[in-house]
């Protein structure tokens, strides 16, 4: 399962890269200034800054719904990725979401409103993505917003909690289906291991301040991710290739460090003087990861939007996609050979071709 830092904390984390240059590691300058892929469905059907997730049970796409959904404003979607038709899974308006290992349910936050003001209380909301109806997990009143992350096999769900203060309260870690809970502490879960053994967890603002909770012991520890002094974490992922975090290094380069294997390599350089930003998707094996960079480009009042997809075990990174317009989100299909992009409110697709599977597969 595909797992990165909140972005209440990382939230559009600017990183700089540099000009092109011929010892590039592997960077092409791909499409032409507005190639953006094949249209899927009708414009401004996802909201374009919202989080998008492509299910493995369904082949649909599920995210919260844009201004022509016709089904209320930020509700929970899914839109299938062969024929681009919507269907209404949650009409109340939804925070954060992310999906289960096997992309059957979706858990998500829920802004319910009890006094006529969406956000009275949140919830946090397990919803199977076939039929049946939507299961609590947790919930939170005022201003608040549940952090929460899920094991592969869904025997363990952490949530905490921020409070308008962007405190961390107590972390809640539950065993499913006992419903035995534990709390190590104070903190904002990141990921579990691939076989729910442990768990990283986020214990200040600093986001490679990480500990380690072990289901063994029930303790948790220090777990130092091996970044160089000055690093500035993108995104972390932790699957079959083990707890692996892309990082900028100076102003110029995107490193990859599996901090499970102790190796770092350089991963890319983007053309141009570009503006990359957090968050960062993953694909399903933990093979590519998916990032924005925006050039402004010379003797014109326009800002070009190119997407990487980036190789993580190889060298074939490359430009999938780009256009003279905003960028959105971006979810990478299950089997990792098509992605999907939002330009403006327009949701599009591009070809990636074969993609090399580890013998078990993530998903987000």
């Amino acid at each position: 399962m595909i797992r990165r830092f909140h972005p209440l904390l990382l939230a559009l984390i600017p990183l700089v890269v540099a000009s092109c240059s011929k010892d590039a590691d592997n960077s092409t300058l791909g499409p032409g200034f507005d190639d953006r892929g094949v249209a899927l469905g009708a414009a401004n059907l996802f909201a374009p800054q919202r989080a998008l997730v492509w299910s493995a049970a369904t082949n649909e796409l599920v995210g919260v719904a844009g201004s022509a959904a016709g089904v209320g404003s930020e509700a929970l979607i899914a839109m299938s990725a062969s024929s681009g038709a919507i269907r209404l899974l949650d009409a109340a308006p939804t925070g954060s979401l992310r999906l289960s290992e096997d992309g059957g349910f979706v858990y998500y936050e829920s802004f319910v409103s009890d006094t006529g003001v969406a956000g009275d209380r949140v919830e946090l909301r397990r919803r199977p993505l076939g039929a049946g109806a939507s299961q609590l997990v947790a919930t939170c009143s005022g201003v608040c917003a549940h952090l929460f992350a899920i094991s592969d096999d869904e025997s363990r769900v952490a949530w905490s909690r921020l409070d308008s203060e962007f405190d961390p309260e107590s972390l809640r870690i539950v065993s499913q289906p006992s419903g035995a809970l534990e709390s190590p502490g104070a903190g904002l879960p990141v990921a579990f291991a691939p076989d729910a053994s442990a768990l990283l967890y986020q214990t200040s603002s600093v986001a490679s301040a990480l500990q380690q909770w072990l289901a063994s012991s029930g303790a948790g520890s220090p777990f130092d991710l091996g970044l160089p002094l000055g690093a500035a974490v993108a995104s972390l992922d932790w699957s079959d290739q083990g707890v692996q975090v892309l990082y900028l290094q100076g102003a110029h380069e995107l490193w990859l460090r599996n901090a499970t294997a102790a190796t770092t390599r350089r991963v890319l350089l983007a053309p141009g003087d570009s503006l990359l930003s957090a968050p960062i998707a993953w694909s399903r094996d933990g093979r590519k990861a998916a990032l924005w960079a925006l050039e402004q480009l010379e003797q014109q009042q326009q800002t070009v939007a190119r997407l990487y997809v980036v190789d993580l075990v190889g060298t074939n990174s490359r430009v999938v996609a780009s256009g003279l317009t905003s960028q959105g989100a971006v979810a990478f299909s299950p089997d990792g050979s098509r992605i999907a992009q939002l330009f403006g409110g327009q949701l599009y697709t591009s070809e990636l071709g074969a993609s090399v599977r580890s013998q078990v597969a993530r998903s987000r």
